[in-house]
């Protein structure tokens, strides 16, 4: 590993090469190899010869399964865990509240009420009668700010009473509106004056900015062709300990590109998030969630109208909000059961890998063997007994779908492949293969090409010595 310490980085808070220097020091194998002025080289002595298998021992069935994140408090809370859609042992009601891909892809549900924000979810029919459990606990402030309710009935949040979900009820979080507030664009003295060169506007002639007034108040209209122009917020104080949820009342006109929304940290200088909104003329509220960042932060809205071309793009803009809320609270409050954790007892023994794409392993005991790769549905683990010719081993390794009983592919951790070996009576004299089927694709793609041109070559001669 190389550390270039003559890298700038004066510019990024909290960030010094002498931290660095001392947490590479404390981890156990590493050591310093050699210095080259500025140029720090490490190594990493590693004994773990499983070739990225191992052992999950003992890990929560935990649900739902998501597709994206910041922090994940299932693994933070539980460890090691298998996901399910259903939560068979814990479940997490809010455990998604990432914004930074595109909002068709939000995995959370928030409405404005007028006087509330709500935070809606609800728990899996099949885990009745479980407790509710809270991670960490609401400050006097925020309990003046933030209501629950479960099963239609609001709960007391200050006392320490337990309290018990039932399958299929609702929850909803209700967050003040006016006790969250934390900007308005509509009290934003720059934004409103402010005109459409906030951005680089690459071709003035072709950008425009108008207000338009209607019943429901004031627009502000930007249109491009072949040009880029924006407006932006004045900075937003965000506190480092808090969640904020930001209100953007803006849509497309012309249905064919809506507006590029950037959140950008003036203290870390980089952008939290940058995407298109829908370009849905009829989808006019969206919603981002800003992650605490554990230090005071100063973030700047861009709302970018792009055109590429002869493109004709137009976009309006009424409003942005941002509210303050708990939302480490609601993503580290979750229900459990007794079968919370699937026993298991693997112990892996040995492991023994071809390319990229096949794993043999050889292991005693039952539950969750995992292979640290990105999870893909093309990966299929195999078990069958150990058998003593290295001959019937290798074909039952390159072909195990003829030999060996299909393990039930999970995924460990919300990102790697795990399969579950069950129960048998003889554990010890056993191994597992694991695949990639895909490549088997390649591969045979490969000898067809090598085939092909070798057949032709032998029709032609035989058509040769006919002639």
């Amino acid at each position: 590993m190389y550390v270039d310490k003559s890298v700038d980085t004066t510019s990024v808070l909290a960030f010094d090469y002498k931290d660095i220097e001392q947490t590479l020091k404390s981890v156990v194998g590493v050591s310093l190899e050699k210095r080259l002025g500025r140029l720090d080289i490490y190594s990493f002595e590693n004994d773990d010869k499983n070739s990225f298998v191992d052992a999950v021992n003992n890990p929560t069935v935990l649900g739902p399964d998501y597709g994206y994140d910041d922090s994940d408090y299932g693994y933070l809370q539980q460890g090691d865990y298998i996901s399910s859609s259903e939560g068979d042992g814990a479940y997490y009601p809010f455990r998604s509240m990432f914004s930074g891909k595109d909002q068709d892809s939000l995995e959370y549900v928030v409405e404005d009420l007028g006087k509330y924000l709500v935070f809606r979810s609800s728990f899996p029919d099949e885990m009745d009668a479980n407790e509710i459990r809270f991670g960490t606990k609401l400050t006097e402030d925020e309990l003046d700010v933030v209501r629950v309710k479960i099963g239609g009935s609001f709960i007391d949040l200050s006392s320490d009473k337990v309290i018990v979900v039932s399958g299929g009820d609702k929850i909803d979080v209700y967050v003040n509106k006016s006790k969250s507030l934390n900007y308005s664009s509509l009290n934003d003295v720059f934004f409103l004056n402010q005109s459409n060169d906030s951005c680089s506007v690459n071709n003035p002639v072709l950008s425009s900015l108008e207000f338009v007034q209607r019943s429901s108040g004031e627009y502000r209209v930007l249109t491009s062709v072949d040009s880029d122009n924006c407006l932006r917020t004045s900075m937003m104080n965000f506190s480092g300990g808090s969640g904020y949820v930001v209100k953007l009342k803006a849509g497309s006109m012309t249905g064919n590109r809506g507006l590029n929304i950037n959140l950008y940290d003036n203290i870390v200088g980089k952008s939290e998030w940058d995407t298109y909104l829908s370009t849905d003329k009829e989808r006019n509220i969206h919603w981002f969630v800003v992650e605490p960042m554990g230090e005071d932060s100063y973030y700047t809205l861009y709302l970018k109208n792009r055109s590429e071309g002869v493109e004709y793009v137009k976009n309006w803009i009424k409003s942005v909000e941002a509210y303050e809320f708990p939302l480490l609270w609601m993503k580290s409050m979750y229900i459990e059961n007794d079968q919370a954790k699937l026993k298991s007892n693997v112990l892996i023994k040995n492991v023994s890998k071809t390319g990229t794409s096949n794993y043999l392993v050889g292991f005693s005991g039952n539950g969750v063997v995992s292979l640290n790769q990105s999870y893909d549905e093309g990966w299929m683990g195999y078990r069958f007994k150990v058998n003593s010719s290295k001959l019937i081993t290798k074909i039952q390794t390159i072909m195990p779908w003829f030999f060996g009983e299909k393990l039930n592919h999970v995924k460990v951790n919300g990102w790697a492949n795990g399969f579950v070996i069950p129960e048998v009576e003889d554990v010890e004299n056993r191994q597992v293969v694991i695949v990639f089927w895909p490549q088997y694709l390649e591969w045979g793609g490969l000898l067809l090409l090598v085939l092909t041109p070798l057949v032709i070559l032998i029709r032609s001669r035989r058509r040769q010595s006919l002639n």
